[in-house]
């Protein structure tokens, strides 16, 4: 085994794992305020990436772990913003399935445009990551321009029925695309 590529492809999974956080950051600072001082909020996040980075090269994915990472989400925005339990599992559920939608979404056109099928592209390791690399950096640019758009200030409480409609899309949007990431990942034989 070349523990140099194995040191490099772990690397840039932890790289990758900071680029996702640090766009659901600017997406929970977009509708929250922090209540943990700057250490606590970087030991919890670290927490989170580090979590994730361990259960990400444990086990394979899966449905249940999936829902896991959403939960995990939604438990570090307990942990480091103010607000109510009901808003942060919205923007947490809000979160996942945007991620989840760009990704698809990027991975579709950067198929489309090259003319290659997803299973094809990870078997060029220096064209997938830098496909992933554009991919988490517009991600973090897309919650950034929503972060300076979208104001703290503008946010108003509405009546619970007012947001029952987009929270059961969101969860059920999160769920779709993950069945269905799951039925194509068994379909074509690749474990993602």
């Amino acid at each position: 085994m070349d523990y140099s590529l194995n040191l490099i492809g772990t690397l840039l999974s932890l790289l990758f794992l900071i680029m996702e956080a640090s766009a659901a950051v600017l997406f929970f600072d977009s509708f929250f305020c922090r209540k943990a001082n700057n250490l606590k909020f970087f030991a919890v996040c670290t927490a989170r990436i580090l979590i994730v980075f361990i259960v990400n090269e444990a086990l394979p994915y899966s449905i249940l772990l999936k829902l896991l990472f959403i939960l995990l989400r939604f438990g570090e925005s307990i942990l480091l913003y103010n607000g109510s339990l009901f808003n942060k599992f919205l923007c947490a559920s809000l979160v996942t399935t945007f991620f989840g939608i760009f990704d698809e979404t990027f991975f579709l056109i950067v198929e489309i445009i090259l003319g290659i099928t997803y299973s094809e592209l990870i078997q060029i390791p220096l064209l997938y990551t830098i496909v992933v690399v554009v991919q988490k950096f517009l991600l973090i640019v897309s919650a950034y321009v929503f972060k300076s758009l979208h104001p703290k200030d503008s946010i108003h409480v509405l009546p619970f029925t007012a947001l029952l409609a987009p929270i059961l899309f969101s969860f059920g949007s999160s769920i779709f695309i993950i069945v269905l990431s799951y039925i194509v990942s068994i379909s074509s034989g690749i474990s993602i």
